[in-house]
């Protein structure tokens, strides 16, 4: 199942394994590094291609979760092999809720209320 914020994925870098993680934390690391807001920077990334200097500063934010030890150039070294992964990790966080699951989770939240 595809749920909105999962964000996350595995990719192999020279023999070692490496997971991304895109979540709000990750956003707010790229948006430090590029200083523009990350989602107005995504929107306009459909017109404008991210840079090299974005694409890095955004695979290293992914890297920080789970590998606080990487620096921005390391980073720039994985981008081509940690490419369809980050690609992956971003279409997850971004995936909007399959029909209905914000429904069931809303309904299951007010059954044990008690009856008020």
């Amino acid at each position: 199942m595809s749920r909105r914020g999962e964000g996350e994925a595995a990719f192999t870098f020279k023999g070692a394994d490496y997971r991304l993680v895109i979540d709000f934390n990750a956003l707010a690391d790229f948006e430090d590094q590029i200083g523009e807001n990350a989602f107005a920077r995504l929107d306009r990334s459909l017109d404008v291609p991210l840079t090299a200097v974005e694409q890095r500063a955004f695979l290293w934010a992914a890297l920080r979760d789970q590998h606080p030890q990487i620096d921005l150039r390391a980073a720039g070294k994985m981008v081509k092999a940690g490419r369809l992964a980050f690609r992956a990790a971003l279409a997850s966080f971004l995936a909007e809720p399959e029909t209905g699951e914000e429904e069931e989770e809303e309904e299951g939240a007010g059954e044990s209320g008690g009856g008020k």
